[in-house]
């Protein structure tokens, strides 16, 4: 969903100062990126209803070696007329059982980011529980020990997959879940403190003050000040009469 995807975009962006492309799905099912060309695709959110045809381009692509990072547990859950996408998924995600109260998380040394040492809590502190399964790896556990996220081999290339909601608002507001998304990409392969978010925009007086009513009246109706998109009418002084210029 939208939320989802600015928090991504401001852990993997500022955060993480990482470097990356947006891509979507309709470019994905008109053909006009070649998959292959990225090392990894994270799937933020918004893709429970998803064209069975996008899926399996998705799943080509990690039997071919990418790396699909999969951000929502019931990603692709829905080809769009409704029926469920279940054959493509078993082959491309790690099963699940029923969802469950939790408040804590381990990070594994299997995890791209290494053996996490900082404290994380489920952002909305609940999640699915995964199966281990043959070629399924844990890099998250619960606090019973269950597993919250783990790898899956995939032909030649993996899914990470998440069986809780990682992404919120209070994600990007953590200090440890920023460190975590940081250290993840970097495991990834991916580079990190980029040169293109080292900039600052430069100090404007105006913002930092209240908008300032102008002094003397304008005779012809027509003084007006912008606040942010907004024409805010002040000191015209309503006369009889008309104007005309040419």
């Amino acid at each position: 969903g939208k939320g989802r995807f600015t928090w991504l975009f401001q852990l993997l962006g500022p955060s993480a100062r990482g470097w990356f492309q947006i891509i979507s799905d309709n470019q994905v099912g008109r053909r006009e990126i070649d998959l292959s060309s990225y090392p990894v695709i994270y799937v933020p959110g918004a893709a429970r209803f998803q064209r069975r045809e996008i899926v399996q381009a998705l799943a080509d692509y990690v039997q071919q070696g990418g790396t699909l990072v999969v951000c929502q547990p019931d990603a692709f859950a829905m080809h769009l007329d409704g029926t469920p996408n279940t054959e493509l998924l078993a082959k491309l995600l790690p099963a699940t059982g029923e969802q469950a109260e939790h408040t804590r998380l381990t990070v594994r040394s299997d995890s791209p980011s290494g053996a996490f040492k900082l404290p994380l809590i489920p952002p909305d502190g609940k999640g699915a529980k995964i199966l281990l399964a043959p070629g399924v790896t844990p890099i998250m556990l619960y606090e019973d020990n269950a597993i919250a996220a783990a790898r899956k081999q995939v032909g030649k290339g993996q899914v990470i997959y998440f069986a809780f909601e990682p992404l919120f608002r209070k994600t990007v507001e953590d200090a440890n879940w920023r460190a975590f998304w940081t250290a993840f990409h970097k495991g990834l392969g991916r580079q990190t403190e980029q040169d293109i978010w080292r900039f600052t925009f430069p100090k404007v007086p105006a913002a930092d003050q209240a908008l300032q009513p102008p002094s003397g009246w304008c005779l012809s109706d027509n003084y007006v000040m912008w606040d942010t998109n907004e024409p805010v009418p002040v000191k015209n002084l309503k006369i009889a009469g008309s104007y005309s210029y040419s």
